[in-house]
């Protein structure tokens, strides 16, 4: 019994949202614009500072390489 009615209440908002659906014929796009989302900024370090992954960093020391915030020897 109680799986009949949990069926039944299945059916039910099945039968719902297909009418949702339907109902969605009737609308209006609304004008839209790009917010540049997707793509790299740009980023100038100051003198001294160079860019790692959009971020600026000091310039390691020679012999050294920069990833982030620490030099690796």
């Amino acid at each position: 019994m109680m799986f009949m009615i949990r069926i039944g209440i299945l059916a039910a908002l099945i039968g719902l949202a297909s009418l949702e659906i339907h109902a969605a014929d009737d609308f209006c796009w609304k004008n839209t614009y790009g917010r540049g989302v997707g793509t790299i900024p740009k980023v100038d370090c100051p003198k001294g500072q160079e860019n790692d992954a959009g971020l600026c960093y000091p310039v390691c020391k020679t012999h050294y390489k920069g990833v982030g915030p620490v030099c690796w020897a």
